[in-house]
């Protein structure tokens, strides 16, 4: 399945919802709309596959060195990360 939406290029249709409910805020009047935080809830297959995806997509980027070593910012972070940063 995975391969399948992959090579279409489409996420599957669980990936692009999501259960929303909502936190009150300590405090603040239940009534009040705005007191309350949005959560989205997403379905625990969804972001498996979501992790897969991003394992994937990490090792062919670092396997045939797309990025270069400066550029880090979303990569996981390593002690050498911050010894490349420019000096200002």
């Amino acid at each position: 399945m995975q391969t399948e939406q992959t090579s279409k290029q489409v996420p599957p249709t669980g990936w692009k919802s999501a259960k929303v409910i909502s936190i009150p805020k300590p405090g603040k009047p239940p009534s009040d709309p705005g007191s309350h935080k949005p959560i989205s809830l997403l379905s625990n297959f969804s972001k498996l596959l979501e992790r897969v995806e991003v394992h994937r997509l990490n090792s062919i980027i670092h396997q045939n060195h797309i990025l270069l070593p400066e550029k880090c910012g979303f990569c996981k972070k390593t002690v050498n990360s911050l010894s490349n940063c420019p000096n200002h």
